[in-house]
């Protein structure tokens, strides 16, 4: 009994080093193994499971935290169920291992940060989030709700998103950014916001979040425009929009020639009854349209009386003019 006692302390010391001095083959695993599971040595199985997990061996560490853990009293110790949770999701045991990390998440910080990386890695990869069931949300909702986390927050506005959930996803960014004043200054997490809002129908307040960031990605830049050709364009006729919000628009599509948003700005001014506005901005709308084949050979002299194309524009399908993005040519303008 002692030299098997001595037998399993050595194995036991050498494979929880991270260079062990012993030559440690398959064969002497395997060995050591036969005497741990005959004695249900809950150390000799930590000892295998920490080694495999090391290697990268998840499926075998899988199989000894198991043991340790059903082998120890009282289901093992926090660092036991650690080391169980994070080779369940080496296996791709995703639910296994949030399961596991939830249940020692109020008994140790490390397995509560486990519990949220688990599930927050789930919500930003698409394969993983479409076989998260909504009991396994909810519950991780609670969790960010007592935690007033903001990185859980943010996943959770994203994966909501993701699931055509705007309106979810909108009190969740928004409490991403009431929950943390960096979160305020991020722009992935104002994108999430703005584009959630637009979504759902609040232009106004998309807008509002989207502007202040049109220099700094070029995706917000993009975005906000998309916002504010749907504020001008969605409604026939439109609801009005302060003149100081349609500067700021146009201070943004001007320098860059943007016909989308030209064209826009001329239907709403347009629906206003602001005919020499609408004329300058669907003339600029069609200087501003990149070239296209189909007009190489059409009759430019169409091009020198802007009020028969405004003319024309005007008597355009009803689509149309709920919805200019669809029409993305100065030849499907014109009817070439």
């Amino acid at each position: 009994a002692d030299i098997r006692r001595l037998y399993v302390n050595i194995m036991n010391d050498e494979l929880n080093k991270t260079n062990p001095s012993l030559d440690i083959t398959q064969n002497r695993l395997e060995r050591f193994g036969v005497v741990v599971a005959a004695d249900h040595s809950p150390t000799g199985a930590q000892a295998l499971a920490w080694y495999y997990q090391r290697n990268n061996a998840f499926s075998n560490a899988v199989d000894w935290f198991k043991l340790a853990v059903n082998w120890s009293p009282d289901g093992g110790d926090a660092k036991i169920n650690e080391g169980y949770a994070l080779a369940l999701k080496g296996t791709d045991h995703w639910a296994e291992a949030e399961d596991v990390a939830f249940a020692w998440k109020d008994r140790a910080p490390d397995m509560r940060a486990i519990y949220f990386g688990l599930v927050i890695d789930q919500m930003n990869k698409p394969q993983y989030a479409d076989k998260m069931t909504e009991p396994r949300v909810q519950r991780f909702e609670g969790v960010v709700l007592q935690d007033r986390s903001d990185d859980g927050a943010q996943a959770l506005g994203w994966f909501r998103y993701g699931q055509k959930g705007h309106g979810y996803g909108v009190n969740w960014f928004k409490q991403a950014t009431e929950w943390s004043p960096e979160r305020r200054k991020d722009p992935k997490t104002n994108e999430g916001y703005a584009a959630s809002l637009r979504l759902v129908g609040r232009l106004t307040e998309a807008e509002a979040i989207a502007y202040p960031f049109i220099n700094v990605t070029e995706l917000m830049k993009k975005l906000y425009v998309e916002i504010v050709v749907e504020e001008l364009t969605h409604d026939n006729p439109p609801e009005p929009v302060p003149e100081p919000r349609i500067a700021n628009f146009v201070a943004v599509i001007a320098p860059d020639m943007n016909p989308l948003g030209a064209q826009a700005l001329g239907w709403y001014r347009l629906e206003r009854h602001e005919n020499t506005e609408a004329v300058k901005w669907f003339r600029d709308a069609l200087d501003w349209w990149p070239p296209q084949e189909a007009l190489k050979h059409a009759d430019q002299k169409t091009f020198e009386d802007y009020k028969s194309i405004l003319a024309r524009l005007v008597m355009m399908h009803e689509a149309y003019r709920k919805s200019p993005r669809a029409y993305t040519s100065t030849a499907t303008l014109l009817g070439h």
